[in-house]
């Protein structure tokens, strides 16, 4: 009886470490995932992103960063609950456009993509795709366009995480400038329009 009693026991014991060892585990993917769109969290990308653009076997990285366009009127025009099923339909879309690539909401209306193993024709072909898609999704019936801003590791080899989104959001902020719905990126030289924008 004493050593079943302390069987009971062990057996007990280790299905409790198993499911703390699972909640561990889901409290991780909470705090690493944004709730309404279920992308990665900026926390998540401030924790990994300095690792995942040094990696030697994720280069050429590219960072994107994705503004919608007049996000705040559909806010104030349609309301915040419609501006969260927006936010939540991108989200999904984004995750199934690049599946193995780290995309986080960056903040509000605002997504970042840290794209791997791309080269400056693939992150430029990527970027229009998902720009003509969004384009065309209508998102909770809403007619929606995105501007978009790249920069590249290989362009800018010394960048860190910070500085290499500060030179993505450069060229983004240029697409808003030059009339949004487009893409940017920039290069050594300048910031300069996709050339694949309009084909």
């Amino acid at each position: 009886e004493v050593i079943m009693a302390r069987i009971r026991l062990l057996l007990l014991i280790r299905h409790q470490f198993e499911a703390l060892k699972q909640q561990a585990e889901n409290m991780r993917w909470i705090a690493a995932t944004d709730s309404l769109t279920g992308v990665r969290s900026k926390r998540y990308l401030v924790d990994n992103g300095e690792e995942y653009i040094q990696n030697t076997a994720n280069q050429t990285v590219w960072a994107m960063l994705i503004d919608i366009d007049f996000f705040k009127k559909i806010n104030d025009t349609l309301g915040h609950i419609t501006g969260d099923h927006v936010l939540a339909e991108l989200g999904t879309k984004l995750n199934q456009s690049f599946p193995t690539d780290m995309v986080v909401r960056f903040g509000g209306e605002e997504f970042s993509v840290l794209m791997k193993n791309k080269t400056p024709a693939e992150a430029m072909k990527k970027a229009e795709t998902l720009r003509k898609e969004i384009e065309k999704l209508k998102p909770a019936n809403v007619e929606l366009t995105i501007s978009v801003g790249l920069a590249s590791m290989q362009d800018h080899p010394d960048s860190n995480l910070t500085q290499i989104l500060a030179l993505a959001d450069k060229a983004l902020y240029h697409s808003k400038q030059t009339g949004r719905n487009c893409v940017s990126y920039n290069l050594p030289e300048g910031i300069k329009i996709s050339p694949l924008h309009g084909t």
